[in-house]
């Protein structure tokens, strides 16, 4: 119920599983899912140990462990996503924002924002229960949607890589005056650098996931979900 998906169960349907392991390191008490994609997901049911697999509804079980719990479902991946987050998503061990240091800060944090020692905040808007890893830097001209995740060593608002080369052949920097907008529900994963925009605004819209060493250039546009 937790996982708030249908499926449904071949075999045992009152079961245990004591880990979540990968197909190959399966045992008699593991839990293991089988990709959608996956050409061999009837020859890796009928061989593994696991006592509990989750695979697609689409499959055809010729055969499985007499003691397994088969779990059918209409998208495997997603079923195990929610259990490795029901089972193993531990909470940060950095506390909300205090009052105080609130007050010491040209940043703008609202709400339920948790914010770790040794990050860096300008003239930024954090918004309701923002999560910030520590050594991140958050410039001017920032803003933070709800529930967004920041991981440690990115840099949100630095300057863009614009210049003009001058009749002397050195290179001028253009400054950039614009801003950058995080949309909500936005997880920025360790080390990555993203540019405000020149005159106007780099948007990164809500729901979007960035990997690490990911550099955003300015005025770039992400869209929702991305």
């Amino acid at each position: 119920n937790a996982t708030r998906l249908s499926y449904s169960i071949l075999g045992e349907a009152d079961n245990f599983f004591s880990e979540i392991t990968e197909a190959k390191d399966a045992h008699q008490s593991s839990l293991i899912w089988i990709s959608n994609t996956n050409r061999d997901a009837a020859s890796i049911l009928a061989n593994t140990p696991a006592r509990v697999v989750i695979i697609s509804q689409d499959t055809v079980v010729n055969d499985f462990c007499s003691l397994a719990s088969v779990v059918l479902t209409k998208d495997p991946r997603l079923m195990f996503c929610r259990l490795m987050s029901l089972l193993y998503d531990k909470p940060h061990t950095f506390e909300q924002v205090s009052q105080l240091e609130k007050h010491k800060s040209s940043a703008k944090i609202l709400a339920g924002v948790c914010l770790a020692k040794n990050s860096f905040l300008g003239a930024c808007t954090i918004h309701e229960n923002a999560i910030i890893y520590p050594d991140v830097s958050i410039y001017d001209n920032v803003t933070v949607g709800k529930n967004c995740v920041i991981h440690s060593g990115s840099v949100l608002g630095v300057d863009g890589f614009g210049i003009a080369k001058a009749k002397n052949g050195h290179y001028e920097k253009i400054i950039h005056i614009g801003s950058l907008e995080i949309g909500d529900n936005v997880e920025i994963f360790a080390n990555v650098s993203i540019a405000r925009g020149t005159l106007s605004k780099t948007k990164i819209l809500e729901g979007c996931k960035i990997n690490n060493n990911c550099h955003i250039a300015h005025n770039v546009f992400i869209g929702k979900n991305t």
